[in-house]
């Protein structure tokens, strides 16, 4: 199971590969060794390269099941009984899970999930809301159950990793709408609006234009909007607020918009145009 070459800035190869290296020492030994390598690993992955550790692990899982058949002298158990294998991952690891529910396998996904006793990293919890859009049913519910359990620990840091993926739910479409209301009020209640703000306003990467982006989807933000065209350090971000401001207003009325909330908006947008033309530290007109 000897990985290729990794990129200096693939994290999720990196946490693959130390995935890769658990499953192997599960048929031998060091698996505790291994379980911290692949959490530390699991801890520096960017939330951003999710699809690709997923799709890397489950393909890794597919070879690994003949192995591990052969080399224990199993017979091929039935996909609804665990094997020997993953429930020393499940129970004797601290990483096992996040590993198992990439598997191809519902049966295991669902197993994985209902067995995640705590969540260590933003990429971890990144893990859990992408199986709320699971094609099996007992998978979505286990996942959902699994984020309930694990609700209290998350500390605001960890979901403000995952906010850009929190919104980007909003265009899954097997996700429940309960999953979607309780998804709303972990983050709602766990991410203040003031250290999200900061944390957007203060970004000059592109990932900050993306969740600008997504954030400008969804009415609750037009309040924000003269903050984000006067205050943000990405051009972009910046770019994306002022034509919300100037022209974003017709596009809620062609999309049913309420009178209240067209108000609201108008009133943003004049205010902001006129801090824009008095304040020369604005720094926006380049944008």
């Amino acid at each position: 199971m000897r990985g290729p070459h990794v990129r200096p800035g693939n994290s999720a190869e990196r946490a693959a590969l130390a995935a890769a290296a658990l499953m192997e020492t599960s048929l031998s030994a060091d698996v505790q060794g291994a379980d911290m390598r692949l959490l530390a690993q699991l801890t520096n992955a960017r939330v951003g390269d999710l699809r690709h550790y997923v799709e890397r692990v489950r393909r890794l899982l597919r070879d690994f099941v003949p192995r591990e058949s052969g080399k224990q002298g199993y017979w091929f158990s039935p996909r609804s009984r665990p094997t020997a294998t993953e429930n020393l991952l499940l129970d004797g690891t601290r990483s096992g899970a996040f590993v198992l529910m990439c598997s191809r396998d519902g049966f295991k996904r669902q197993r994985a999930l209902e067995a995640v006793r705590e969540v260590p990293s933003g990429f971890c919890l990144g893990l859990l809301i992408v199986r709320l859009n699971d094609w099996v049913e007992e998978v979505r519910q286990a996942a959902r159950l699994a984020l309930d359990g694990q609700a209290e620990s998350l500390k605001s840091g960890l979901l403000l990793e995952c906010y850009e993926l929190y919104l980007s739910s909003s265009d899954w479409g097997r996700m429940r709408e309960v999953d979607r209301v309780a998804l709303d009020r972990l983050f709602g209640q766990g991410v203040p609006r003031d250290l999200l703000m900061t944390s957007i306003t203060a970004r000059r990467d592109d990932r900050a234009v993306n969740t600008a982006e997504r954030m400008l989807r969804r009415g609750e933000w037009d309040s924000e909007l003269p903050t984000l065209a006067t205050t943000a350090c990405h051009w972009g971000v910046r770019l994306k607020a002022l034509r919300a401001l100037f022209a974003g207003e017709h596009r809620w009325l062609e999309h049913a918009c309420d009178e209240d909330r067209f108000r609201r908006r108008s009133i943003a947008s004049f205010s902001s145009i006129e801090r824009l033309a008095t304040d020369p530290q604005a720094c926006v007109w380049r944008a």
